[in-house]
């Protein structure tokens, strides 16, 4: 005999077509055959439907920590960092001093006249003017104020200058036959010679070295005070980075790998980098001794050694 199910609740005797709700503080139930089984509760339903889901938009969203997190997570993979009080060369956005000698610069002024109007090392405005294009160059002041700033060796004054060029020349010669003299038979100093010569420039009175390579700029700077040891008695070093690159942690870096004291590298913001984090290093050797002896060294690598001539010649 087929009993036709009746469904009750609590305080309930009729039979009805719905499903039963919960009454508020009742236990629902649900008698089948005369067995009370437990009746479901109405689910609430959100008022915007199911949530929606892709996976593309669900991946995981990549991020990076911040200076401050990262000593609290992985402290091991940022640089003991310590307060360097680079004065008024740090990486300050209220100095002004970046803005106006770039436009002397385009205005035409040379570079030794930016410093000396500004009062600040020569070095520091090439930092701060690399990449500008002056108009067109106006010609030298021949009155620079008392105020120049230089970490160069004393110039000769201006009724000497000609000896004083007729004995740069005479160094650079006999360091030019000494080093061919010495290329085969000191491998290690060829080698960094090599280095050297392909990150340096050459003026009236001193050497500029450019890098972009910490490791090489610790291999040539090594060899030179190996070779030359008063060549750190007039270094000047200025720090080049990109709007992106933090420049407490890239004077750290590179101060490491050059085993200097921090507060010997002058930061400048790279107005014009190719990239927002390049970064480049300018180190100037101001002796103009040093200087010479680099330039004959570099001349003997391009000339070749002796030895190879003769050999040549047979």
């Amino acid at each position: 005999m087929a009993v036709a199910p009746f469904v009750y609740c609590d305080g309930m005797d009729t039979a009805t077509d719905t499903p039963p709700t919960a009454p508020v503080g009742g236990r629902p139930l649900t008698r089948v055959s005369g067995v009370d089984l437990p009746c479901q509760p109405e689910q609430p339903m959100l008022p915007f439907g199911p949530l929606p889901y892709d996976d593309e938009t669900d991946r995981p969203i990549s991020y990076g920590l911040t200076a401050r997190a990262r000593r609290v997570i992985a402290p091991a993979s940022i640089p003991h960092l310590a307060v360097v009080d680079g004065g008024k060369d740090s990486d300050d956005p209220s100095d002004t001093r970046p803005a106006r000698a770039r436009a002397l610069r385009r205005a035409g002024f040379h570079t030794e006249d930016i410093a000396a109007q500004l009062a600040v090392d020569e070095l520091l405005v090439r930092a701060w003017v690399s990449g500008v294009t002056p108009k067109a160059l106006r010609p030298r002041s021949r009155h620079l104020p008392a105020t120049r700033v230089t970490h160069d060796a004393e110039q000769p004054a201006a009724g000497y200058a000609s000896d004083r060029q007729r004995d740069l020349a005479s160094i650079r010669t006999a360091a030019q036959s000494d080093a061919r003299l010495s290329l085969l038979a000191h491998p290690q100093f060829a080698i960094g010679l090599g280095l050297a010569a392909a990150v340096v420039e050459f003026d009236n009175y001193a050497a500029l070295l450019v890098f972009r390579n910490p490791t090489i700029a610790q291999r040539v700077m090594m060899w030179l005070e190996e070779h030359e040891p008063t060549a750190c008695q007039h270094r000047r070093m200025v720090l080049k980075i990109g709007r992106a690159v933090a420049g407490d942690v890239a004077r750290q870096r590179w101060s490491a790998a050059l085993a200097v004291d921090a507060t010997e590298i002058a930061l400048a913001r790279w107005q014009h980098a190719p990239t927002p984090d390049a970064v480049e290093m300018m180190v100037r050797i101001g002796d103009s001794v040093v200087a010479a002896r680099l330039a004959g060294w570099c001349d003997a690598l391009v000339s070749g050694p002796v030895e190879q001539e003769q050999q040549t010649s047979f």
